[in-house]
């Protein structure tokens, strides 16, 4: 089964915004930048 990488980001972004995080607070908390964590939510990152 493949992983489907557009909704981990999708699913980050909802739970992030449902505690109230910004993205520098959820970078700061999980010790990533701001930067990649956008792209995470945005899918734009490659693995």
């Amino acid at each position: 089964m493949a992983i489907d990488y557009s909704v981990i980001g999708s699913r980050i972004k909802q739970a992030r915004l449902a505690k109230n995080m910004t993205q520098e607070d959820l970078a700061d908390k999980i010790d990533i930048s701001v930067a990649f964590l956008s792209r995470v939510e945005r899918r734009k990152f490659s693995y």
